[in-house]
């Protein structure tokens, strides 16, 4: 059943955002399972590696340098490794959950096989997208926390202790103005996945798209972080209270940590598709709102005799 096309207020887009998550729960949950794998994996071997590091010591001979640099280079190269799959692994899904949207929201079927073949060939676009989106932020960062540090040289050099407290707010300040300024570029996926365009598009597209529009994409980030966090306190945190208070080096603590490990990673592939459902939803939102993407969809609507009409193409602006 296609959801009905109108611009929607800001609890109207939270509460179908959950809708939809709680209607199709095993179809985001299955995407999302790919790189929670991933993540799994990687936590156990975390816990593990210090165990094998530590096993000489519990036979009464220290590891010598050549083995310690071993461990180390080891080490880096994994989780060099590890941060490459990963990214290559969540970009897949974040474009697979984004097509997911796209086909229940139009009343298409959508399944995680057909969901994942919607992104063929596109995970060179969708890597691509996500770096230009963490180059822009990562100039804003690195340019509010110099500017930061310069006043906090001054500052120091006239107000003396005083100065601490106003590089702190001012460092909040940057932090706070690297957030806003990456609002802009929140439905570049859905953009990308959806209208077949370059990464550089996608990002342009992202921005016209949230003009006007970066206080609901605010709440609606912010709120999608609370609820992830919080589902990650629920099934981890307790694990690892009881690790800390049974001692770091017992095993009881490993037993924990592990325990912690495949909860938190439940914990990961249940919320992590509500930010992607949000923001595709959003996505469409603002398309409605500024380009009459609804009316493009009836239109498509009626000249294909009733049938679910196909994810839509772009509308240029006239502004």
């Amino acid at each position: 059943m296609a959801l009905d096309l109108r611009p929607l207020t800001l609890g109207e887009l939270l509460d179908r955002s959950f809708w939809l998550f709680r209607r199709h729960f095993g179809l985001f949950v299955g995407l999302m399972a790919v790189p929670s794998v991933i993540t799994l994996l990687f936590g156990v071997v975390l816990l593990l590696f210090p165990e094998i590091i530590k096993d000489p010591q519990r036979t009464g001979s220290e590891p010598d340098p050549a083995t310690i640099a071993l461990f180390a280079v080891v080490g880096i190269l994994g989780f060099t490794v590890f941060i490459i799959v990963y990214w290559v692994a969540y970009m897949i899904t974040l474009g697979a959950t984004t097509a997911a949207v796209s086909e229940l929201y139009v009343g298409r079927t959508a399944t995680i096989v057909s969901s994942y073949a919607r992104v063929r060939g596109m995970v060179g676009k969708l890597a691509l997208v996500t770096l230009l989106i963490a180059l822009r932020v990562l100039a804003v960062f690195i340019v509010s926390f110099a500017v930061a540090a310069v006043v906090g040289i001054v500052l120091a050099i006239a107000l003396g202790p005083l100065a601490m407290v106003l590089v702190f707010a001012g460092t909040m300040a940057g932090m706070l103005a690297c957030f806003v300024y990456s609002l802009r570029f929140s439905v570049a996926v859905p953009a990308l996945v959806l209208e077949q365009v370059t990464a550089a598009e996608a990002v342009r597209r992202s921005v016209d798209l949230t003009k006007d529009n970066l206080g609901r994409t605010a709440v609606i980030l912010v709120f999608a972080l609370i609820i992830t966090y919080a589902t990650l306190a629920l099934f981890q945190a307790p694990f690892t209270v009881a690790a800390v208070f049974a001692g770091p080096e017992s095993s009881t603590a490993f037993w924990l940590n592990m325990i912690g490990t495949f909860t938190g990673t439940i914990a990961g592939a249940i919320s992590g598709p509500l930010m992607i459902i949000a923001l595709a939803l959003l996505y469409y939102d603002l398309r409605i709102r500024k380009e009459g993407l609804d009316l493009a969809i009836m239109m498509a609507n009626l000249d294909s005799d009733g049938a679910p009409p196909a994810p839509p193409l772009h509308v240029p602006t006239t502004g």
